[in-house]
């Protein structure tokens, strides 16, 4: 995974095979610090606010957060694939190919509010910025799902096929 920070002006890389993810500098493009930050790291997304880098690792069930120096971790359910990280509601989205599922989790109270059952593979996410979708490639059908999301006031209980707080299920859309 590739995450540009713009308002540290680097990149994050995840680098699976070392187990760290790597700080480069997106002007001069040298590499800075190599940050061990849980095994098989797939995906990487920082909060601009706090500067919170958040990681997905390939075949756990839980994101890192690292904040100031310090690991944190928050279990979301199956092993992880992508991330996608509204910054303006405090949401990160989580892909799980393995169970077909994308999860929210509040950034500021590290509480998971929603899970979603998308079926298939998620692979990969987007949040769009203008029109508040969020983009799903499913790999098994190589298609993308557009999903309206919506405000969820209170967490869901477990399991993910009760989180369909986030989603109007009327407005899934296959291209």
């Amino acid at each position: 995974g590739l995450f540009l920070d713009r308002a540290q002006g680097r990149l994050l890389v995840a680098n699976q095979d070392s187990h760290s993810v790597t700080e480069i500098d997106a002007i001069s493009l040298q590499a800075g610090r190599e940050l061990p930050l849980g095994r098989n790291p797939r995906a990487v997304a920082v909060e601009p606010e706090r500067g919170t880098i958040w990681v997905a690792s390939r075949g756990q069930d839980e994101v890192v957060a690292y904040e100031q120096d310090k690991l944190s971790s928050i279990r979301v359910g199956g092993p992880q694939e992508a991330l996608a990280l509204d910054a303006a509601r405090g949401i990160l989205y989580v892909a799980d190919a393995r169970n077909g599922i994308v999860t929210a989790l509040d950034t500021a109270t590290r509480t998971v509010k929603a899970s979603l059952r998308v079926g298939g593979r998620p692979v990969a996410l987007a949040v769009s910025p203008v029109d508040r979708r969020l983009l799903v490639l499913d790999a098994d059908t190589q298609r993308l799902h557009l999903l309206d999301l919506v405000e969820v006031e209170k967490p869901v209980e477990r399991p993910a096929q009760s989180g369909q707080d986030w989603v109007k299920p009327s407005t899934l859309t296959y291209l």
